[in-house]
């Protein structure tokens, strides 16, 4: 996949898989409409976080390129499900707390 610039989530979380050496990767949200539902992505390793203003800018190793707005931290209702079916394939997963 193609990376993508410019990802602004609705909702999102840092998520740390692993024990000996985590992986930290944003699980995003995007709310949906009347046509069209909900989405989220789970980005591959973070490699740079800037906080910035009002947010973080984030890199990962893939190249996509995301913009976390400190206010929009956290899961909807969708997320909390993925999430909930991610810690089946990876039991050691966590939400990293994340100092806003």
């Amino acid at each position: 996949m193609a990376p993508t610039t410019g990802l602004v989530p609705d909702r999102w979380v840092i998520v740390k898989i692993g024990t000996d050496e985590p992986v930290r990767r944003v699980l995003a949200g995007w709310l949906g409409s009347y046509l069209y539902g909900d989405s989220w992505r789970l980005s591959s390793a973070v490699i740079e976080m800037d906080a910035v203003d009002d947010g973080f800018q984030v890199k990962t190793e893939s190249g996509s390129e995301y913009f976390l707005r400190k206010q929009l931290h956290g899961l909807t209702s969708f997320t909390s499900s993925v999430y909930n079916q991610l810690q089946g394939e990876y039991p050691e997963i966590e939400i990293e707390e994340t100092q806003l």
